[in-house]
């Protein structure tokens, strides 16, 4: 073996690791090119990488005909109410005030055999404060992160007449703060 076959080789197993003896490799015969690593792809030319779609926007535009609220109070993982209802059709605001000891937030979903799989997904999706972006074609109504004492509007038009799920995705608290929201004729 020569001498730079030893010092690729060294490489390929150390990656050019150091000890806190100081050897390094062993130096390579002059004249003896060492490859050069591989040029950085453009972005251009790289493979494109599948984006989660993007969740809906959330406005409160002042024109919603009837206001819910929901909070959630101290230690309890729970929404007060758990069962609230609107009119299908209509603008409603949902004014949600989290009065408890954690962080929250609520997601209505339009199809409750989704859920499950978005209680997962949540556990990865801390940037968007717990509400996975891959969440978003799935629902109806949903807030930002929403911590102690901070109060948040979510308006949107009622589903056609159903039961629909709200819940938090925060982790851990998806299997206890659980409401149902009925769209009514």
């Amino acid at each position: 073996m020569t001498r730079a076959t030893a010092v690729l080789l060294w490489l390929a197993i150390c990656g050019g690791c150091t000890s806190d003896q100081s050897e390094g490799p062993p130096e390579a015969d002059e004249g003896v090119e060492t490859p050069a690593p591989p040029a950085p792809v453009p972005a251009s030319e790289a493979d494109p990488i599948e984006q989660p779609p993007a969740l809906p926007a959330m406005e409160v535009t002042g024109t919603a005909t009837d206001t819910i609220e929901l909070r959630s109070e101290g230690p309890a993982l729970q929404f007060l109410p758990d069962e609230v209802s609107a009119e299908n059709g209509a603008r409603i605001l949902i004014r949600y005030h989290n009065g408890g000891d954690l962080p929250h937030n609520f997601a209505l979903f339009m199809q409750e055999d989704v859920i499950d799989e978005m209680v997962t997904a949540a556990y990865e999706a801390a940037e968007t404060g717990f509400i996975p972006p891959s969440a978003g074609a799935y629902l109806i109504a949903y807030s930002p992160l929403v911590s102690p004492g901070q109060t948040i509007e979510m308006e949107f038009i009622v589903p056609p007449p159903g039961e629909y799920t709200y819940i938090c995705l925060f982790p851990g608290h998806a299997q206890m703060m659980i409401g149902t929201f009925r769209s009514l004729n």
